[in-house]
């Protein structure tokens, strides 16, 4: 009987870990992924003022913008990780 009890425990234990990692630890990982891109994008643009050119403010508001965009499309996900 306990042998089965042991089994049980095992399978219910093995059900809770799965499901952690997929539906919390899986997003989390991926919002902390976009989050170090975000401020990698900020540190390389960190130079670009009003006297730059306009090529490079362009550059620099469309890597910005496109970062952004991913970011918040993680907060309009509504999972339950993010």
């Amino acid at each position: 009987m306990s042998l089965l009890w042991t089994g049980l425990v095992a399978g219910v234990s093995s059900l809770v870990a799965w499901f952690l990692a997929n539906f919390l630890g899986k997003p989390i990982l991926a919002i902390r992924e976009k989050r170090r891109e975000a401020l990698n994008v900020a540190e390389r643009y960190a130079g670009v003022g009003p006297m730059s050119s306009d090529e490079l403010r362009d550059k620099a508001s469309k890597s910005l913008n496109d970062v952004a965009n991913d970011l918040s499309a993680y907060s309009r996900e509504r999972a339950i990780g993010t």
